[in-house]
């Protein structure tokens, strides 16, 4: 059934794309999900070069939106309301069902605040039963009347950006706050959380946190279950491709680009788009019987990569491993890029650290990195989070000229 579904879904979204000025040569030889790879590649520089908008369209469908800007290239787009509104508050539910809520229980959010329209707000508010703050707060001071707030709610669900979540962890720690929620799961998004993260954040606010992926672009792509065998996606919306260097589709369980196709987006269609993120994509079926299929591991952005003088890659999220060792007195830290051969690595500590650990990790990532890059850390009370408030693990030195 969900083969099916998917198949007319796709033969719906190239009927719409043989009237787009963009799609019309493209999709020509393309009659089924197979043929899929004949259509290039979607990068955000040919959506930014191409008004990729449907003809025909009835203008109320369009709902006008753009990317952040996080990953250094904020995108302008178009979603199609009409088809995809009800499926991804369908999906939101389900993804907060697998975290525990039941519907009508409360939800609180740290989250960006987005304009919504009255029917929204209503929907939102009286019926999701959800309230959002803002994410990100420098001091307790700032932050303590909004968790006081979250303790009269009692909420039974908390979702919010990663790095939000885990400042919010680190501020009630911080304070020794007697913190006293009836939660019963936390939603992580918009962010990787290293391993050491995550487990600070359950321990503080004493319940499981699940990883969901998406992008504003193609909305909420998959979550965790509680069982963790990766990602679970929903295949009669997307289809999933991971492509290597070339743009050549790997085997399952290779890692390489990850390509989106939005099958419910008629207004703007994002085919095989590349959304920037590096994933393993697997053929196994998780333990919780769910038929739909696993993003077996997200392995970060792409632009979360570091150049080594000898030209080799150095995946941020190899820090994991070796951060993971010392997280008993690591916070926070944060990669100045000074220059490819010298990184500047701010460390936000616990007080229980030791000197002869800071020297051991010094040691260990120059080894890590073959001795290529001068690697020095630097301890620090506090990270400097960007003017919007999100957190940057990395910062390279066309970003630090400006900045000066």
């Amino acid at each position: 059934m969900i083969q099916r579904k998917k198949a007319k879904r796709f033969q719906a979204l190239l009927s719409v794309c043989r009237n787009n000025t963009y799609y019309r040569n493209l999709v020509k030889n393309v009659s089924t999900v197979e043929d899929l790879p004949k259509i290039p590649i979607l990068s955000r520089d040919l959506i930014q070069r191409n008004l990729l908008l449907s003809n025909g369209i009835n203008k109320r469908r369009i709902r006008y939106d753009s990317t952040s800007g996080s990953t250094g290239q904020p995108l302008r787009f178009i979603k199609d309301q009409q088809s995809s509104e009800g499926v991804k508050i369908a999906t939101e539910l389900l993804f907060n069902k697998w975290a525990g809520l039941n519907f009508g229980e409360r939800h609180v959010q740290l989250w960006a605040y987005h304009t919504k329209s009255f029917y929204q707000n209503v929907w939102f508010k009286y019926l999701y039963n959800c309230r959002q703050f803002p994410p990100y707060y420098n001091t307790f001071d700032a932050f303590h009347p909004i968790l006081e707030k979250i303790q009269s709610l009692r909420p039974n669900l908390l979702t919010g950006y990663s790095s939000a979540l885990f400042l919010a962890a680190s501020l009630i720690e911080e304070e020794d706050y007697n913190l006293n929620l009836p939660l019963k799961g936390i939603i992580a998004s918009a962010e990787s959380l290293l391993p050491y993260q995550k487990k600070f954040i359950e321990t503080i606010f004493q319940t499981d946190v699940l990883m969901r992926y998406g992008a504003r672009e193609v909305d909420n792509v998959g979550m965790e279950c509680p069982e963790r065998n990766g990602y679970h996606f929903i295949p009669s919306r997307y289809i999933l491709e991971v492509v290597d260097s070339e743009g050549n589709l790997v085997n399952s369980g290779e890692e390489g680009r990850l390509l989106v196709t939005d099958l419910l987006n008629h207004i703007m269609p994002l085919i095989r788009y590349d959304i920037g993120d590096y994933a393993i994509l697997s053929d196994e079926l998780c333990s919780c019987g769910r038929k739909w299929p696993l993003i077996k591991e997200i392995k970060g952005r792409i632009s979360d990569h570091l150049e080594l003088p000898s030209g080799k890659s150095f995946p941020f999220l190899s820090f994991n491993v070796l951060f993971e060792q010392v997280s008993d007195f690591i916070r926070e830290f944060q990669v100045l890029q000074k220059s490819t051969e010298k990184w500047v690595i701010k460390i936000v500590i616990a007080p229980n650290f030791r000197k002869k650990q800071i020297l051991e990790l010094e040691r260990t990532l120059k080894e890590a990195t073959n001795n290529e890059v001068d690697i020095s850390l630097e301890l620090v009370k506090k990270i400097q989070r960007t003017s919007t408030g999100k957190f940057k693990y990395i910062i390279r030195m066309n970003e630090l000229s400006v900045n000066k």
